[in-house]
């Protein structure tokens, strides 16, 4: 056997099972459904997300996270690459596979760089509500508060803004 391929063999999940140590599995950090995602979507909502090119987002709603799945695919990415190396060959997601599952238009240049700005601002600005500062860290709003304010679609729509909030709201666990 030639070890010098082998580099990472070391921390390699075959050479865990080799030693006869029990069968790691990794837990996904963070699985929880949203209370947006808990019942039909109201068609102004679905009206908004369609225009917006979320709808398909909105379809595949929340599902359950496979952790032995998520383990094997660690296990074959290769960070030298950026692939998965399978035993087919070489594969990698691209930004084009994703658009194409989730049905999102992708057309310009990415938003790339370091921002600079009020957050608490933006979010009262596109969101109509600012939120304590223990619920900003950083660029990162907290989805609990989000799931606090508008969980409940029939707060938001007594006018076009408000509806046009509540989807923006809607929208937002799916940037993570």
């Amino acid at each position: 056997m030639d070890d010098s391929l082998l580099r990472l063999q070391p921390f390699h999940i075959s050479e865990h099972i080799w030693n006869g140590a029990e069968d790691r599995v990794l837990k996904v950090r963070s699985a929880k459904q949203s209370e947006l995602r808990g019942g039909d979507i109201s068609a102004a909502v679905q009206d908004l997300l369609q225009r917006a090119g979320f709808m398909g987002m909105a379809q595949i709603s929340y599902f359950p996270v496979d952790n032995h799945l998520i383990s094997a695919l660690v296990e074959r990415w290769r960070p030298e690459t950026h692939m998965f190396h399978m035993p087919f060959g070489e594969c990698t997601i691209t930004l084009e596979d994703v658009a194409i599952l989730l049905g999102l238009k992708i057309s310009r240049a990415p938003i790339t760089g370091y921002a600079t700005m009020d957050w608490g601002a933006l979010v009262q600005r596109l969101l109509g509500m600012t939120p304590p500062e223990a619920m900003v860290c950083g660029g990162r709003l907290r989805m609990s508060w989000i799931d606090r304010h508008f969980s409940d679609v029939s707060e938001h729509i007594h006018s076009q803004e408000q509806l046009e909030r509540y989807t923006r709201a809607f929208i937002l666990p799916y940037q993570y």
